[in-house]
């Protein structure tokens, strides 16, 4: 059985799907995509990333705040800090290629904030 998606393996489909290279078993070409409904939603996922950086840049402007004013370190973290809040402002268009679009460049600014 398959963990992903509980179902038998097949390997008529072996080839360009997931497990064909590494010599796994594949199940159907739809469980090696993410789904486009749940937490993979741009919606959904944006605002789990919208509360990451919320928290995220809190907990890194605290972490700087002992640094001296000059530092360097203290003024590239605030920088992506005052970046990713910058982001949070910003609202998505209309349309779903917006959303994902918005999505992407929030999860850049996560990243960014976790590099931090």
């Amino acid at each position: 059985m398959c963990a992903a998606t509980g179902r038998a393996p097949s390997r008529a489909r072996a080839g360009a799907d997931c497990g064909a290279s590494s010599g796994q078993p594949t199940c159907c070409r739809a469980a090696s995509r993410p789904r486009a409904s749940g937490c993979w939603e741009p919606d959904v996922l944006g605002e789990r990333l919208i509360a990451y950086i919320r928290v995220t840049a809190a907990a890194v402007e605290a972490a700087v705040s002992g640094r001296p004013v000059g530092d360097p370190i203290r003024k590239d973290a605030l920088a992506v800090v005052m970046d990713a809040r910058a982001q949070l402002g910003l609202q998505a268009g209309d349309g779903y290629m917006s959303a994902i679009v918005r999505t992407g460049s929030l999860g850049r600014r996560a990243e960014a904030l976790l590099e931090q």
